[in-house]
């Protein structure tokens, strides 16, 4: 079934991500997540004179690469905002040009994404820091440049010991937010998917106790735990694109974070499988 048909059939039964699956706390895409939001995709200042603009998306709720076409004109685009789609307003935003990274269009198919380079201090910004204590949910959808890379897409510029990463050796790490104020927990799966597809990959848990009473790793489907520590602190995120002190390099298409153990786990996933072919 084609990306256009399958829009279609989507907008007439309103199944957009979050209006199955709402109350995130920040929801970032290059594709409509939430019949109720009205506002724009990404900001994008172009190089050739740093004029910006709005981008939003077309009318099966992806990203418009035709608008984004028109008015770079040739030229590249960088992302001066990424819009929080969630209901929060809690956009990500880069106002140094030398730090933006870049809209690459077809960065996997036909799918547009934000490409981080690696570079010192390349990461978009949080308005309001993003505080859990009972747990996460977070799904990322991204691809690697090469294997070497290191994907971080969530994190805290100040703790490098809060993040969601995508590890060079192929293996997911997650911090855990807790109950407790000073400790949190790491995750690790244990399948190797060390490759330059596009990937979901995320985590589900549940601290509210203090311990986790249940966790769930994705590396495109269900993958088994290996290992689980506690000497992470309670997950904090401020910005995108910096993590445990690396940057990311890589590819990002999406970046989803619920608080606590969302029961609309299968749902969440199924959704961003179908969509992204995965």
């Amino acid at each position: 079934m084609s990306q256009i048909v399958f829009h279609s059939l989507n907008a007439q039964m309103n199944s957009l991500l979050l209006d199955l699956a709402p109350g995130p706390s920040v929801a970032f895409s290059l594709r409509k997540l939430n019949s109720a939001y009205s506002g724009p995709a990404i900001r994008v200042r172009r190089s050739s004179d740093n004029s910006e603009s709005d981008i939003g998306f077309d009318a099966y709720g992806n990203f418009d690469a035709a608008a984004f076409s028109t008015f770079v004109s040739g030229s590249n685009g960088y992302i001066k905002k990424w819009y929080d789609q969630g209901g929060n307003a809690n956009d990500a935003t880069q106002t140094s040009a030398s730090n933006q990274p870049q809209l690459v269009l077809n960065a996997s198919g036909t799918f547009a994404g934000v490409l981080f380079t690696g570079s010192s201090s390349q990461r978009l910004m949080l308005n309001s820091t993003v505080t859990l204590t009972t747990g996460i949910s977070n799904l990322n959808v991204v691809k690697k440049v090469s294997t070497s890379n290191i994907m971080e897409m969530l994190g805290n510029t100040t703790n490098n010991n809060v993040y969601s990463e995508y590890w060079s050796n192929g293996l997911a790490e997650f911090s855990m937010a807790s109950s407790n104020s000073s400790n949190g927990y790491s995750i690790y799966p244990s399948s190797n998917t060390n490759n330059t597809n596009l990937n979901l990959i995320g985590a589900f848990g549940d601290a509210s106790s203090g311990l986790i009473t249940y966790k769930q790793t994705y590396f495109n489907i269900a993958v088994t735990t290996s290992s689980v520590s506690g000497s992470q602190p309670k997950s904090t995120y401020d910005c995108l694109g910096y993590g445990d002190g690396s940057y990311c390099t890589g590819n990002v298409f999406e970046v989803l974070l619920w608080p606590g153990s969302n029961s609309n786990e299968a749902i969440i996933v199924n959704n961003i499988k179908a969509y992204y072919s995965i």
